[in-house]
């Protein structure tokens, strides 16, 4: 075929420079294609390096639309590049799904990433949901592997502000994680947890934990153990140290930088001997110390051990202050698996 000759139907048609249908009816198609049996109604190839299969351009609507009413809309397969790819010179959004019912963009890939964003912010999701049908701005899941994973290439900012690799914000929970397994039996036949942190973690604002808090400790003969909290109806500080007795008697400094930080005109000293005395006793406290004396008026001189316990300085709370259970997040459901169409 020339060019400028008419498309023929059935056979190749090839032509050396662009050829251009235009319509200028409001809201009607410049071409309509209509496949009734299992194929497709346009299919674009493109064999050049910079060449695309097919080449959309709007400058209001939209520069390709695909409609389809059980399967895939839009459908961009390639063995080197990308299967679509979305550009954007405005303010608007590259690429955009929607979905009355489904996911709005579904991504799946069999050795990489699913998606794989790059900007200002990688990834920003808004879940548009109600009370009664939670919606969720990301939702991640993976049979094997990380449901989300968040990267940061710097730690800290210069100005202090550093590079975020997962940011949850929200009016009831900014993140919110499951496990299917929610015992302790479970997580260690499974190693699996709700959340995994590798580094420095920091929480501003009050900690609340329903099970126990422990260090988990390596053992010398290989095995890791866990060590547990000791708690309290308050909230107290306290340290530790070794005073000597002079003939009877001990003056004991309290440590600086412990002192600056709790409540030293009430606290409370605990006393262990190392070696045989009549006993010993606090003769005397105050803001920065305190004496300490043998029972009987003894003479001894020996070492012994105390330990200091003081409130808080920066914080007053409750004793045993009743706490309020929040409601606990409903797990998000899986969401529903593509149809997978070939071409």
């Amino acid at each position: 075929m020339a060019d400028g000759d008419n498309f023929i139907l059935g056979q190749a048609n090839a032509a050396s420079s662009e050829t251009t249908l235009a319509a200028a009816v409001a809201l009607k198609a410049t071409l309509s294609v209509t496949n009734d049996g299992q194929g497709d109604g346009v299919k674009g190839t493109a064999t050049g390096t910079l060449a695309q299969g097919v080449y959309g351009i709007s400058d209001h609507g939209n520069g390709v639309r695909g409609d389809s009413f059980d399967i895939v809309g839009v459908l961009g397969i390639s063995n080197h590049g990308f299967g679509v790819q979305g550009v954007s010179f405005g303010n608007k959004a590259a690429l955009r799904g929607e979905a009355t019912a489904g996911p709005g963009v579904w991504a799946s890939s069999n050795d990489a990433e699913g998606v794989t964003a790059s900007g200002r912010v990688g990834v920003n999701g808004f879940g548009n949901g109600t009370a009664q049908q939670q919606g969720h701005g990301v939702h991640g899941h993976s049979v094997f592997a990380n449901g989300v994973q968040g990267n940061s290439d710097n730690a800290q900012g210069v100005s202090g502000e550093g590079n975020i690799g997962v940011f949850g914000q929200g009016n009831n929970s900014g993140v919110v994680a499951f496990n299917i397994f929610n015992n302790n039996q479970a997580y260690l036949a499974s190693r699996c947890c709700a959340a995994y942190f590798v580094g420095i973690v920091h929480v501003v604002g009050n900690f609340s934990v329903e099970g126990t808090k422990s260090a988990v400790v390596r053992h010398p003969d290989g095995s890791h153990r866990q060590l547990y909290c000791m708690e309290s109806p308050e909230s107290w500080f306290e340290d530790f140290g070794i005073g000597q007795l002079h003939e009877g008697e001990a003056d004991v400094r309290l440590d600086h930088d412990f002192a600056a930080l709790v409540h030293t005109d009430s606290y409370h000293v605990f006393l262990t001997p190392y070696g045989d005395s009549n006993g010993l006793f606090v003769a005397h406290m105050r803001p920065n110390g305190f004496v300490v004396h043998e029972q009987q008026g003894g003479k001894h001189s020996l070492a012994f051990a105390y330990r200091v316990v003081a409130k808080r300085r920066d914080v007053d709370v409750v004793r045993l202050q009743p706490f309020e259970m929040p409601v606990p997040p409903v797990a998000p459901e899986r969401p529903p698996q593509p149809l997978h169409h070939q071409p």
